[in-house]
């Protein structure tokens, strides 16, 4: 043990605070990891008791929040129930992030949770970007009254005539 503590008498000043900076470093790495995933835990038992009673407190938790954790929030709907899709807010921040920047991804996300609500916005972005025209084809389908779906998702936003023309005309 004496052996040691010479050893360690014996180290430069700048190796020694270098050691306890890491050691600190680490400690605090460690301590936001366990802390982020107790917050984690709570979150999906708050998801499970919020489905019980159709109650989600959307001041519990941040836009931001929802969104880091929206995959868990979507493994969870596939599991119970995509109504928790819609009570977490999650709805509200796909459908931001579609019109702001459309991306494939989100457009699959919209169609299979929330389309009674997102598949106007599908389509505006299938308007602005035309290579997401075959995904909301694909979901509208052949049938008979399948577009009739398209204006019941929509509260009256403006769009391009002809560009929707030339997409509904080749489905």
């Amino acid at each position: 043990m004496d052996k040691l503590l010479s050893t360690v008498y014996e180290l430069p000043l700048w190796i020694l605070i270098g050691t306890g900076i890491l050691a600190i470093a680490l400690i605090t790495v460690i301590l936001i990891f366990i802390i982020l995933r107790k917050k984690t835990k709570t979150f999906i038992k708050y998801l499970e008791e919020a489905m019980g009673n159709d109650n989600f407190s959307k001041d519990l938790y941040s836009p931001d929040f929802i969104k880091r954790h929206s995959k868990k929030i979507e493994s969870f709907a596939d599991r119970k129930s995509f109504k928790i899709i819609s009570l977490s807010g999650l709805n509200g921040i796909w459908i931001q992030q579609l019109n702001e920047n459309p991306k494939e991804q989100n457009i699959k996300r919209i169609l299979k949770y929330i389309p009674e609500q997102g598949l106007f916005s599908c389509f505006l972005a299938a308007l602005k970007k035309p290579h997401l025209t075959k995904l909301l084809l694909n979901y509208l389908g052949e049938e008979p009254g399948s577009l009739r779906q398209l204006p019941l998702s929509s509260s009256g936003e403006p769009f391009d005539g002809k560009s929707a023309m030339s997409i509904l005309t080749n489905r």
